[in-house]
C-alpha cells in the first residue's frame, strides 16, 4: 500500500506469513514529537514485525516532516494489513 502524506510518500508491504522479519528504508529526521522520539518508529515496527510474525517492508520514497512520515508508515502498514473479509 502507498500513501501520501502532504510532501511525504511511504510504501507498506505486509506478509502475515509466520516469518517475522522487517526491512526498513525510510528516513525519519531525529526530532521529538511532543514526548515520542521520531528516530524510535522504526524499533516500534521492528517489534511489530517480530511480535505479530509477519514480514513487513517500509519503504520511504521522499518527504521532510517527521510526522507526516510517521504518520504516511503508520497509514500504509494499516492499509497493508488484510481486513479479514
Amino acid at each position: 500500500m502507498t500513501v501520501p502524506m502532504d510532501e511525504t510518500l511511504v510504501t507498506a508491504a505486509v506478509d502475515l506469513s509466520g516469518r517475522a522479519f522487517c526491512v526498513w528504508n525510510a528516513e525519519v529526521p531525529p526530532e521529538m514529537l511532543g514526548t515520542f522520539n521520531a528516530a524510535l518508529a522504526e524499533e516500534f515496527w521492528r517489534a511489530v514485525a517480530g511480535n505479530g510474525l509477519m514480514n513487513l517492508h517500509i519503504v520511504g520514497h521522499y518527504g521532510r516532516n517527521a510526522h507526516h512520515i510517521i504518520e504516511a508508515i503508520f497509514k500504509a502498514a494499516a492499509r497493508a494489513l488484510p481486513s479479514g473479509g
